[in-house]
């Protein structure tokens, strides 16, 4: 979750290689897509989105092999997008962009994770086509000392 708030994303993943274990494995879930980029972005200081080629090909060119990748949080992306979108025509308020997650009513809330109960379920045995997140687990290849791969 931290790398798409830092500025030095190569130094940040040569690091994360040089520290994991051979055989070890790196768990990243990152926002995806730029077209969903929105004043939520702004106000966490997230300042990059990922697609699964960026990303495959950023962890692959640090020496890391790619488990399995998958989009996440789709199942509510539909609302999530159509709310970024129409967010995106207003202006930000007075005190700068907002983010746009909130803990819902307790209701609303057990439903929602309901349904990322399901999907989890489901990403579990597929791939997810689309979604707000990308959620990628890498491994450092056995054999390998702690050298960069830049």
């Amino acid at each position: 979750d931290v790398l798409c708030t830092v500025p030095e994303q190569e130094q940040a993943l040569t690091e994360f290689y040089r520290v994991i274990k051979p055989d070890g494995i790196l768990l990243m879930n990152l926002p995806a897509l730029d077209w969903l980029k929105g004043q939520h972005d702004s106000a966490v200081n997230i300042l990059r989105r990922y697609t699964p080629t960026g990303l495959k090909s950023l962890l692959t060119q640090h020496g890391f092999g790619i488990e399995k990748m998958t989009f996440a949080n789709s199942f509510l992306l539909p609302f999530t997008a159509s709310y970024r979108i129409i967010s995106g025509l207003l202006p930000a308020g007075r005190n700068g962009p907002r983010s746009d997650v909130f803990l819902p009513p307790r209701p609303v809330n057990s439903v929602l994770r309901r349904v990322m109960g399901l999907e989890s379920h489901v990403i579990r045995r597929t791939n997810l086509p689309i979604g707000m997140s990308l959620l990628a687990v890498a491994r450092k290849p056995m054999g390998v000392g702690n050298r960069s791969h830049l």
